[in-house]
């Protein structure tokens, strides 16, 4: 595959994942989107940034590293559906909104159901996953909350849409029966 037509079919897909997204998580709020570019990046990223198109303006972009996405499809299908999740309520780059380990686990759990579903092969999505300690200990946080409640997500984003700035009273605004303990875990910024 071409890099345009590698980069064509991701931001295809990262509308397609993204309505997936908002299905399973809830809905995304506003934001200033310029889309996915490729990038000389290790891994990919949600950021806030120039437009490349227009220096002067500033958007949330997804960045990829297109030669792996080329080399392998795959990757390039894990990256977006990741990524895809840090679209549903962004906040500028900001210390006090950085991603919690509950964004993280929630885009790493979104990422694998896509790519196992998408490439059939079980062992790619695992691999990466585990491959990267801290997105490893975010997966495993999410799905301890998912097994707890498997709408979750969707009940806190109703009491706080923007998954950065959740607090311990958000959870307990809902019916979600969570030790104190993991509700610290999962807030703790990545």
């Amino acid at each position: 595959m071409e890099q345009t037509d590698t980069l064509e079919k991701l931001r295809e897909l990262q509308v397609k994942y993204l309505m997936e997204a908002e299905e399973l998580f809830g809905p995304k709020t506003e934001c200033n989107f310029a889309g996915v570019m490729p990038g000389n990046v290790s891994s990919p990223k949600f950021c806030y940034a120039a437009v490349p198109y227009d220096r002067s303006k500033k958007a949330f972009m997804i960045i990829i590293n297109l030669s792996n996405a080329e080399k392998n499809f795959k990757d390039g299908i894990l990256q977006i559906s990741h990524e895809v999740v840090h679209m549903l309520s962004p906040e500028k780059d900001d210390n006090d909104k950085a991603v919690n380990y509950l964004e993280e686990g929630m885009a790493t759990y979104f990422s694998k159901i896509i790519t196992d579903r998408e490439t059939s092969d079980q062992e790619f999505a695992t691999s990466a996953i585990k491959g990267k300690e801290k997105y490893n200990e975010a997966f495993e946080l999410y799905l301890s909350l998912h097994e707890i409640d498997k709408d979750a997500v969707k009940k806190l984003r109703l009491v706080n849409p923007s998954l950065a700035s959740l607090t311990a009273l958000d959870f307990r605004q809902t019916d979600i029966k969570i030790e104190e303990e993991m509700i610290e875990r999962l807030l703790r910024k990545f």
